[in-house]
This record gives C-alpha cells, sequence and structure tokens, in this order.
C-alpha cells in the first residue's frame, strides 16, 4: 500500500485529497482517507483595471 495525495490549485478554491492504494496490480483501488478545500479566491480582483 501506499498514499498518494492531490492539490488543486484554483482560481477560486484549493483543493487537498489524500488517498491509500492498493491492488495496483489488478487494476488499483484506492480509499480516501482525507479531503479538504479552502476558498482562497487568489482570482478576486484579476480582471480589474
Amino acid at each position: 500500500m501506499s498514499r498518494v495525495a492531490a492539490i488543486d490549485c484554483g482560481t477560486n478554491s484549493i483543493r487537498l485529497l489524500i488517498a491509500e492504494i492498493s491492488g495496483a496490480e489488478s487494476g488499483g483501488n484506492f480509499r480516501e482517507l482525507y479531503r479538504t478545500m479552502e476558498i482562497v479566491r487568489l482570482g478576486q480582483g484579476v480582471d480589474k483595471n
């Protein structure tokens, strides 16, 4: 078993997923261990002149 993480940095939010992967030889299965999302508004005001 191994653990993997995915981070998605978007315009308005950042998401994190941590999962444990098993059985990669037979197509793989994953079990979600942790998931979170935070509103960060990185793109706020990007279209203002």
